[in-house]
């Protein structure tokens, strides 16, 4: 199970249960600075650079987990799916991470929660 909370600046995706195991990571956070936006589903640019990356350390099992950090062309990714049915694109900036693709119980919440967060964010800067 894959849970994203903002707390104040930062963006945190938690991971429990087997996900933890099988990604190698319980949590991932990023400054709302960094993140750069959300979308419902996987973002072809997501999708091209996952295809032939490699895996360190997590797992790929296509229809049962794809989870943990991917690496292609000196960018990584974060992976936490199952089924895919319910994913969510989290693009970042000034990260280690290029993405985050991960799968929550309500994709289309979880992106409006972000992008609400991001535009309070850019107006109490602006």
């Amino acid at each position: 199970m894959v849970t994203i909370e903002i707390h104040e600046d930062v963006l945190a995706i938690s991971l429990s249960g087997i996900d933890r195991f099988l990604a190698f990571k319980s949590r991932l956070e990023v400054p709302l600075a960094h993140v750069a936006g959300a979308s419902v589903g996987v973002d072809p640019e997501a999708e091209e650079l996952f295809e032939r990356s490699l895996r360190l350390p997590g797992a790929y099992m296509p229809g049962i987990a794809i989870e943990g950090r991917f690496y292609r062309d000196g960018q990584w990714l974060f992976y936490a799916v199952h089924s895919g049915a319910n994913t969510l694109t989290i693009r970042f900036h000034d990260e280690d991470y290029k993405a985050a693709v991960v799968e929550v119980d309500d994709p289309e919440g979880a992106v409006r929660r972000i992008r609400e967060a991001l535009a309070v964010r850019g107006s109490a800067s602006a």
